[in-house]
């Protein structure tokens, strides 16, 4: 009989590598299970249509109630350490305050405050309403304040403005009953679909999804791997102190309890590796990229936007944003002769700098593409075009170490497009090895950098598909677990 793999992913997209990852289990002779909580889809179109896969989608259900302080586990734990041996007030006095007091034990609740001053000196289910300037005469460390609000973001700021810390001395309500749900519905959940197969390994993609297999782990006595994906750790500014503090704690614990730890390359293990306080464990390199085969080009930019074939089209794709060197590009577009055409694919969401960045191509230089693409049809675009950018910002680290987790250069070299990148030392290293593009310290180097493609490109497209075949086909790269997973 088969055995089974566990593929955990919370509270993050259902990345194409986890797509790849359980079709590569598949064909090496396993049932892939996917747990899927509080998840969201980027461009994967097509639901998973292979018999040996099944995914189940175990977030909790809105309306699930469940007492404070009944998990076991140490997610749970963390987070309801902070205020524990500490007096609780509520901040805020309507629905979601009512719901969160059915959670809590009345008893742990000292008092509760609101901004409506019609409401002070009543009562909510038993408890006295004050002026929340009652709270400025308690000792910080004394005291944890549960905002039970919509209005998070101004009492946030209130809370601010007056000395307090988030996460340190107050947080918002429903990262705690998220917690709680996280750990008692999905998990039970889980054990429940569990129970009586027979599972070699789990795999827990990026922080959450790692916790989460940890926890089921801890109830079977089955090994998982910690697989990272994105390098969030004490640099970024997702860095918040107090509540990624906490999940931070749990990542260092369940990581240094993982059997081994798949990321892109050394550089990124070194940064996670120190930031979780693992001194030793199996690493397993596999670069971020894709499965499926080069479609034959279909000239996508030529026939969408009629552009002259003999042209060498130069692609930007990715995010059109500030800080993402776009407005840079467009300017050394401008200076460049008619031989060039510059494209920028990618969506926005400032309206105001698209708009502006469209005032700088002032002699046409620049074709503005931001069609949504499908997966199957991003391969085609690549390979419809002659070189492309890769231009990453130096912090935090994970941008900068980002040549062997791009999807874009993966696509890229794959379709045999010599890249363009900053030269940054991972890069740089990588760049000198394969000869399979060139690196500038600035954008305004790009035009020297351009034409030293064009006059050698059969040379670096070749190298690009021979760096892709050694480096970046996840196939081969993914074997390393396949091989892992079987020898143990």
């Amino acid at each position: 009989m088969k055995k089974r793999i566990g593929l955990f992913v919370a509270k993050w997209v259902f990345h194409q590598q986890v797509i790849d990852s359980a079709i590569e289990l598949t064909n090496s002779g396993y049932y892939v299970d996917i747990f899927l909580y509080g998840n969201t889809s980027i461009n994967i179109d097509d639901p998973i249509k292979n018999p040996y896969i099944n995914v189940m989608d175990f977030t909790f259900d809105k309306d699930f109630v469940l007492p404070l302080n009944k998990s076991n586990h140490l997610f749970n734990k963390e987070y309801t350490s902070q205020f524990k041996d500490r007096k609780l007030i509520i901040f805020g006095t309507g629905n979601l305050a009512k719901k969160a007091l059915k959670k809590l034990n009345n008893q742990e609740v000292s008092y509760v405050v609101d901004n409506n001053s019609d409401k002070w000196g009543s009562y909510f289910i038993n408890h006295k309403i004050y002026n929340p300037s009652k709270i400025h005469t308690e000792n910080r460390s004394e005291v944890f304040i549960l905002v039970a609000s919509s209005y998070y973001s101004e009492i946030k700021q209130q809370l601010e403005d007056n000395g307090f810390k988030e996460g340190e001395n107050f947080d918002n309500i429903l990262n705690l009953l998220e917690a709680q749900m996280f750990e008692n519905y999905t998990t039970e959940k889980t054990i429940q679909y569990i129970n009586g197969k027979e599972y070699s390994y789990f795999v827990g993609f990026e922080k959450i999804g790692m916790i989460w297999a940890g926890i089921i782990s801890k109830n079977y006595n089955i090994p998982y791997m910690y697989y990272s994906l994105e390098l969030y750790t004490s640099d970024h500014p997702m860095w918040e102190p107090g509540r990624y503090r906490l999940l931070h704690n749990v990542e260092k614990h369940f990581h240094n309890q993982a059997c081994a730890t798949i990321i892109q390359d050394k550089s990124r293990r070194d940064v996670l590796f120190k930031d979780n306080d693992i001194v030793e464990q199996e690493t397993l390199y596999v670069t971020v990229s894709i499965r499926e085969e080069v479609k034959k080009s279909e000239n996508y930019f030529d026939r969408k936007y009629k552009i002259s074939p003999s042209k060498i089209k130069v692609l930007y794709w990715g995010m059109i944003a500030e800080n993402r060197y776009c407005d840079e590009i467009i300017k050394v577009a401008q200076e460049l002769d008619e031989g060039y055409q510059f494209i920028i694919h990618g969506i926005y969401y400032d309206e105001g700098y698209y708009n502006y960045l469209k005032t700088l191509d002032k002699k046409n230089k620049v074709v503005f593409s931001t069609e949504l693409l499908s997966v199957e049809s991003k391969q085609v675009v690549i390979d419809s075009v002659d070189i492309g950018l890769c231009f990453y910002k130096e912090a935090p680290l994970n941008d900068k170490l980002t040549v062997y987790s791009s999807e874009k250069i993966a696509r890229f070299l794959q379709s045999g497009k010599p890249i363009i990148t900053f030269d940054y030392d991972n890069y740089k290293i990588a760049i000198d090895e394969g000869e399979f593009g060139t690196y500038i310290s600035s954008i305004k180097q790009m035009s020297t950098a351009l034409d030293e493609l064009v006059k050698n490109y059969e040379y670096y497209s070749i190298n690009a598909r021979k760096i892709y075949q050694e480096k970046y086909n996840f196939i081969n790269q993914f074997k390393k677990v396949i091989n892992f997973i079987n020898r143990n």
